[in-house]
């Protein structure tokens, strides 16, 4: 009996077919995922890898922002220590130029007002972690000298959200603390002299530090809400990453039984061809 090479020929890449089928199901099935190299699905791959830049990317942002969270907090604990001792400042010389005073009482709370300044002074180098936190871009050396002098400069720092949003994530000293350490030097001054003017400078400085306070306190708000959306993002992108790739293993075990099954309905068809003509057309 002489077989059709045409036909053998559709019987071999039938079961070259089926074979690599067997394979491909075999390998999901072991390894879980129905994607296990570009030729399972091109699309799947290009999306994943989308994924994953984006997966990378908000990872690097909570991480940035959780540094950034620590570094923050300790600079708005300094401007809240600044605001309250400014208001007691402001009670201080208020009291030291209503009149009532002698003098020794009246020394008694510019020293009371040195202290004060002493205490601001300190806020105003804090550092966290070795980094001088109101020193611009300079947070290697301490922001302001002991004479009150501003040593840092007026660089903002900046952090980019994984939505492309800018957060400032510091303030320069020069913008917070220069007109409060002015304003105290007037008071412990006014409280012997008698100038009543320096209540009024210190008010505006308290004004002026509560205002960059506030604005800081949002820009800490702004990081730690664009971190809680970057996990929340994070977690949806591996959900949908997973979902992707992985393989239905109910699904993958029905397949390959059937394609195994198929397999060997070719080969007993091969079979029935008769060997010793199938082996010379292959030879």
């Amino acid at each position: 009996m002489r077989i059709d090479p045409n036909f053998i020929t559709g019987l071999t890449g039938s079961l070259n077919a089926i074979s690599a089928t067997e394979q491909r199901l075999t390998q999901q099935l072991s390894s879980g995922s129905r994607v296990n190299q570009l030729s399972d699905d091109s699309v799947a791959v290009s999306s994943a890898a989308r994924m994953q830049s984006e997966l990378s990317l908000n990872d690097t942002f909570i991480n940035t922002a959780t540094g950034l969270t620590g570094r923050m907090q300790t600079a708005d604990s300094a401007l809240s220590t600044v605001v309250q001792q400014l208001t007691q400042a402001i009670s201080l010389s208020t009291q030291a130029n209503n009149g009532t005073l002698n003098a020794d009482a009246k020394a008694t709370v510019a020293q009371q007002l040195q202290n004060i300044k002493s205490t601001v002074l300190s806020m105003a180098n804090s550092s966290f972690q070795g980094q001088y936190l109101f020193a611009g871009s300079a947070t290697d050396s301490p922001a302001f000298a002991s004479n009150g002098t501003y040593s840092g400069d007026s660089s903002i720092q900046y952090v980019t959200t994984p939505t492309g949003q800018k957060i400032a994530t510091n303030v320069p000293g020069s913008n917070i603390f220069s007109q409060a350490l002015s304003a105290l030097d007037d008071a412990i001054a006014g409280a012997t002299s008698g100038d009543t003017t320096a209540t009024g400078k210190l008010g505006t400085a308290l004004n002026t530090v509560t205002a960059q306070r506030a604005a800081f306190e949002n820009s800490l708000s702004a990081v730690q809400s664009a971190s809680d959306t970057a996990s929340q993002r994070k977690s949806e992108i591996t959900i949908a990453q997973t979902e992707l790739l992985s393989a239905d293993p109910a699904q993958v075990a029905t397949d390959l039984s059937n394609t195994q099954t198929q397999q060997k309905a070719l080969l007993s068809v091969i079979a029935s061809l008769g060997k010793s003509n199938l082996f010379d057309f292959l030879s």
